[in-house]
């Protein structure tokens, strides 16, 4: 847990969002600087979210040791999507950049239950009888209605939203209160409403007819990333069947169009053939967690600080002055501070609080389990190799001394991930299986998708759990994921790929 910093007299709990009509688009952006108690005393953390408005969204970490330092960050990251300062974060927002959104911290904080969304089901789908029909989880919409309503001076811009959800995407249009499958081929149309928790019973009724006939896409309850049903909206109500969020089904599949191969596709069969791989063969890394980690930084990490040293300069952990008392240096950056306070922050990280150098093998805190690579036939988007596939199995159990609560049982995890079956995808696969070894890409603690603490959860090195999707869909294809996926394993003193072997271990 952590507390919300505020800055200029605004929380740093930020909701950004971009919407594009012309492609369908939907994305959001949470940007939040929370203060968060260590062992050594207050640290601060910079959380990012972001994705498709519908998913979860991928997110990272960056912890500071000083508020300055962090609040640096934090309106970097701001500025970096908005192309706003944080002083001007109410101005006109800038062309395709993210909009500052007013937020409802009240209906926030309760966990957007303030209404229930329903849909209107009239054609007999999937044997249903006419009426409302609650949203599995509505509390999605309930978030974008309360920003509509919040955002006044941008009414145009939010009234209009595009929500995915599994194979689909559908618009939302708050003012006419209907929601549109813009990605099903039949571009099934409903009507919506919302009931409020609060407001006294009444009976049902019947909408106005469409304009447009209703095609016959499933409607469906909504299942939101597993998610429980919120309250049953006080109006009638018939049985159904459960199918996909916003209600539609996968579409039905388009015929083959068969025709006479050219010269050109079939080399490219043939060429695609000749580099297929030879059946897939697993090899798996058993990581054991170790029941107890070093207290301290290792003595080889260190040394004296020259007589040159100016000790009247501040301790960067606890803002004393160097010289009043013992001092030492960090063998891996020349930076100097009290000896107490390098060994209390070494047990939070072991990286150097200035620069982020690493001290000494670098370990994490991930329960034990094994991961298992192989190759298959699917190709990650945007590449014409087949792909490496690693299945990470982390069983529940208890955690250890230093995980957040020790002697507490834990909960497990399996994930899978996706890498092209090229040079850069074998050298990031060297790197990310000596971060498993090391047990730097699990951790245990509360999750950010569930908010159920006693967790294993992913660390913070990214994975591609998707061959597509893109960067928003934890996918590919994505540009950047090579580049920011090494500089994570760098952050976090993981050798480079020409240091270590195939099998993770170093040279």
């Amino acid at each position: 847990g952590g507390s919300i910093e505020n800055l200029d007299g605004e929380p740093c709990d930020v909701m950004l969002a971009h919407v594009d009509p012309s492609t369908h688009s939907d994305k959001f952006s949470v940007l939040q600087l929370i203060s968060v108690q260590r062992a050594f005393g207050k640290a601060y953390v910079v959380y990012t979210r972001g994705g498709s408005t519908g998913t979860v969204g991928q997110s990272t970490e960056q912890e500071f040791y000083g508020l300055e330092a962090a609040a640096a960050c934090f309106k970097d990251e701001f500025e970096q999507k908005t192309g706003l300062e944080w002083k001007d974060r109410m101005d006109p927002m800038k062309p395709n950049k993210y909009r500052f959104v007013v937020q409802n911290f009240t209906q926030k904080q309760a966990g957007f239950s303030g209404g229930t969304w329903q849909y209107w089901v009239d054609d007999g789908i999937d044997g249903k009888s006419s009426g409302w029909y609650d949203y599995s989880d509505s509390r999605e919409v309930e978030r974008l209605y309360q920003e509509y309503t919040s955002n006044t001076n941008t009414h145009n811009y939010l009234c209009q939203r595009y929500i995915s959800s599994r194979h689909f995407t559908y618009n939302v249009d708050l003012v006419q209160m209907m929601q549109t499958n813009v990605t099903h081929p039949n571009r099934t149309s409903r009507r919506i409403h919302r009931v409020d928790i609060n407001a006294p019973v009444t009976p049902s009724h019947a909408p106005a007819p469409l304009r447009q006939s209703v095609a016959s896409s499933r409607p469906g309850l909504n299942h939101y990333h597993g998610a429980s049903a919120p309250p049953q909206a006080p109006v009638r109500r018939a049985a159904s069947a459960p199918s996909n969020y916003f209600g539609a089904s996968a579409p039905p599949q388009p015929p083959v169009q068969r025709s006479t191969p050219t010269l050109a596709s079939r080399m490219s069969t043939a060429i695609g053939r000749t580099r297929r791989s030879p059946p897939p063969t697993s090899h798996i890394f058993k990581y054991t967690a170790p029941q107890s980690l070093s207290n301290g930084v290792p003595p080889d990490a260190l040394f004296t600080p020259p007589a040159s040293c100016n000790m009247k300069e501040y301790c960067v952990i606890c803002h004393d002055h160097l010289d009043e008392r013992p001092c030492v240096a960090l063998n891996a950056c020349k930076h100097v501070f009290h000896i107490d306070c390098i060994q209390l922050a070494f047990k939070s990280k072991p990286q150097c609080p200035v620069c982020r150098a690493s001290i000494g093998k670098p370990q994490g805190h991930s329960p034990s389990g094994t991961m298992t690579v192989s190759v298959k036939p699917t190709r990650c988007a945007g590449f014409h190799v087949d792909s490496i596939f690693i299945a990470y199995n982390i069983p529940s159990g208890v955690q250890m001394n230093y995980h957040e609560h020790p002697g507490r049982r834990h909960g497990g995890k399996r994930a899978n991930a996706y890498l092209p079956n090229n040079v850069y995808g074998k050298n990031l696969l060297k790197r990310l299986t000596y971060s498993w070894l090391q047990g730097l890409s699990f951790t245990v603690g509360t999750s950010f998708t569930t908010g159920i603490a006693d967790q294993c959860t992913w660390a913070s090195v990214h994975h591609k759990t998707s061959t597509h999707g893109g960067a928003q869909g934890h996918g590919y294809p994505d540009p950047d994921y090579f580049g920011n996926c090494n500089s994570e394993l760098d952050s976090l003193g993981v050798p480079s790929a020409q240091e270590l072997n195939d099998d993770g271990s170093a040279k």
